[in-house]
């Protein structure tokens, strides 16, 4: 192995091992919502990330709403 490769590797292990994880912790959290004898339909959650996106996509809708907002006097 070269040098510059031991380098990186030595600098970068914690992202090398932590981020594959992270992304694996989630696949198996989202394969045990899915199946039904672990989690009833009426006690799934949405995935963390998709909460975050519909939260995201509501503040810039209300957000746009604001903006376009026009005050008219009585």
């Amino acid at each position: 192995m070269s040098e510059a490769l031991k380098a990186f590797a030595k600098r970068w292990v914690v992202t090398i091992v932590m981020v594959p994880s992270i992304a694996l912790v989630h696949i198996g959290w989202m394969k045990l919502q899915d199946n039904p004898a672990l989690v009833r339909p009426d006690e799934k959650k949405a995935y963390p990330h998709l909460q975050i996106f519909h939260k995201l996509q509501s503040a810039h809708y209300f957000d746009s709403k604001i903006r376009t907002f026009t005050h008219s006097p009585d």
